[in-house]
């Protein structure tokens, strides 16, 4: 059962980040160009979305509660992000 569990939760991750690529693409063609879109992966992890969004051209600012590189800005999801608003 747990290989199972594993397996529909890995699914549903790649379906939602099929889901975030496209709509991302979509507002990226509606600009112009990917590079005008700044994106915020929050919650960033490893880092895998970032690197396909930074793949399209997207200008990409990671953060998490636990930051595992110097390029991951520390960041609570429950508090204000640590960035200045409008950006």
């Amino acid at each position: 059962m747990a290989l199972f569990d594993l397996f529909t939760r890995r699914t549903r991750e790649q379906t939602a980040t099929r889901h975030i690529l496209r709509i991302v693409d979509r507002l990226a063609r509606e600009k112009g160009e990917h590079g005008a879109i700044r994106v915020l992966d929050a919650e960033s992890g490893e880092g895998h979305m970032a690197r396909q969004l930074a793949a399209l051209g997207c200008r990409v600012d990671r953060c998490d509660l636990d930051p595992v590189d110097e390029e991951v800005i520390p960041c609570d999801l429950e508090r204000p992000l640590p960035f200045p608003d409008r950006t």
